[in-house]
């Protein structure tokens, strides 16, 4: 038996968010979850103080840095990178697309409230959700808008995309499919909970979590439910699909690993085994596949890597505070950023520590 609660894990994790961003207007250290990118051995990603860095992914050497505005400045969004740009939204309410060389801002857009998600581009089209509610359009040269879709919910999940289809949960516990050209639904899907994490599609099948605790497959094309997997709590990291299995972390401090094809148990891993500290080993992170590697980070501040086959640990890394990023692979690199403002470099293949970035007082 867990030495905590469930409940107790469940409302420390949900107050992050909003307990970062107060944190932030008063200077203090805080907590966020952008997760990086690379390209071209350069390193995005934002702050909890609002600020988009490039970094040197190699040395860790600061080349610029973005400080965007608002009177509670920070960035959860994961930038996207394509064609010379770095676009990314911020909790200001603005979609941002900065050259990714120099950090020059291209063009901004305005939305109706705090974005959490990050944007996904398909063509010269950008789309992002917002906590207003809505799923927008952009066009991704200009930041014009395009068309924009009004969910049932604020809409914290990152879009998926592919072939003219956009996936989007929304915190008003639907999941939807619509036309990329021009926003129209072609199916939406409901669940028990808010759905806050990214979809992912693979081989003609939907998959994604929901904070009423199940993981969903779905059918890409009508969004018919194929088969549900019940953990112990909300589901908020992006399932990962490789080989016919679907890896997922819980709220619940485990690591699961189901078949695809049908939703059954092939293995689990507890993580909050070797757990240290106070805070709970919840999986917000999405795992990353490097190989037969298994890679993920836990709140409790711990990157974990397992022999992706049969769920034994093959090495940790602690890094101190909260793991709510995803990790990005980077040849044998693994870059990863935590709640206390630092990002790492890892070795891919041991854990140890290549070197490591503080941005807590980075102001652009």
């Amino acid at each position: 038996m867990k030495s905590k609660s469930l409940i107790a894990k469940t409302l420390s994790f949900a107050t992050l968010l909003f307990v970062g961003a107060l944190a932030a207007c008063g200077g203090e250290t805080t907590s966020g979850w952008s997760s990086p990118s690379v390209q071209n051995e350069v390193l995005y990603v934002g702050s909890i103080q609002g600020t988009m860095l490039a970094l040197d992914a190699r040395s860790g050497e600061k080349l610029w840095g973005y400080l965007t505005g608002g009177d509670l400045p920070s960035i959860y969004s994961t930038p996207a990178l394509s064609d010379g740009k770095v676009f990314f939204g911020a909790y200001d309410h603005k979609i941002y697309a900065l050259d990714a060389e120099t950090g020059t801002r291209k063009w901004e857009s305005q939305t109706g409230g705090p974005i959490i998600s990050s944007p996904a581009l398909e063509g010269d089209a950008l789309f992002i959700g917002s906590s207003d509610g809505q799923v927008y359009c952009l066009d991704a040269q200009t930041g014009a808008k395009r068309w924009e879709f009004e969910t049932g919910g604020g809409v914290w999940a990152d879009p998926t995309v592919s072939d003219g289809v956009l996936y989007v949960g929304s915190l008003g516990h639907q999941m939807y499919a619509l036309d990329t050209e021009d926003g129209s639904l072609v199916w939406s899907f409901s669940a028990d909970a808010a759905i806050g994490g990214q979809a992912t599609l693979a081989d003609g099948t939907l998959y994604f979590g929901s904070h009423d605790r199940e993981v969903y497959a779905v059918d890409a094309k009508t969004g018919a439910l194929k088969w549900a997997f019940e953990t112990e709590q909300w589901i908020w990291a992006r399932p990962l699909v490789a080989d016919g299995v679907v890896y997922v972390g819980s709220l619940d401090e485990t690591m699961y690993a189901l078949d695809a094809a049908t939703g059954a148990e092939l293995w689990r891993f507890d993580a909050a085994a070797n757990a240290s500290g106070d805070d709970p080993a919840s999986i917000r992170s999405s795992a990353a596949l490097a190989g037969d590697l298994l890679i993920f980070g836990t709140q409790d501040g711990r990157v974990i890597a397992l022999n992706a086959k049969q769920g034994e640990q093959l090495w940790e890394f602690k890094a101190g505070k909260g793991v709510l990023a995803s990790p990005e692979l980077n040849g044998d690199l693994v870059h990863i950023s935590t709640t206390d403002g630092k990002i790492y470099a890892l070795d891919i293949t041991t854990g140890a520590k290549r070197w490591e970035h503080t941005t807590n007082e980075e102001e652009g």
